[in-house]
């Protein structure tokens, strides 16, 4: 599945990834795909990519890919800029919200029933008192 989504990856990135980057990415679609099956309780996440967690494992990877040192500020000059960040790979909290709402919903089926005895209040065969 890692080369399907680092495909994806490819086709949503704002420039051509080299080779060392594909295989770099790679390896952080893995551990993202690691987080969203903890998160969401399960062994593996399915093959294909359920459509919902495609953003999921795009944000997360990118996040960690275009700041794999976690800086969290710079100074150039007189201009500083600051921001809380992170190293390493991790779900946001809205990430997080979305991967449990999918793992709640995906074990989720539609089973149409019909009643053993007959349709409408009407009884064919032997009435449960007689069984």
């Amino acid at each position: 599945m890692s080369e399907d989504l680092v495909d994806l990856f490819q086709a949503r990135y704002y420039r051509e990834l080299d080779a060392d980057e594909r295989g770099r990415v790679g390896a952080l679609i893995e551990d993202v795909l690691v987080l969203i099956a903890v998160e969401a309780g399960i062994e593996d996440v399915p093959e294909p990519l359920p459509a919902v967690l495609g953003p999921v494992v795009y944000t997360a990877t990118r996040r960690s890919f275009d700041n794999p040192m976690g800086l969290s500020s710079e100074t150039i000059g007189s201009y500083t800029w600051r921001a809380d960040a992170s190293d390493g790979v991790y779900l946001t909290e809205p990430e997080v919200r979305l991967v449990r709402r999918w793992a709640k919903k995906k074990n989720l089926v539609s089973v149409r029933v019909s009643h053993p005895f007959g349709f409408h209040g009407e009884w064919y065969g032997p009435l449960p008192q007689e069984w």
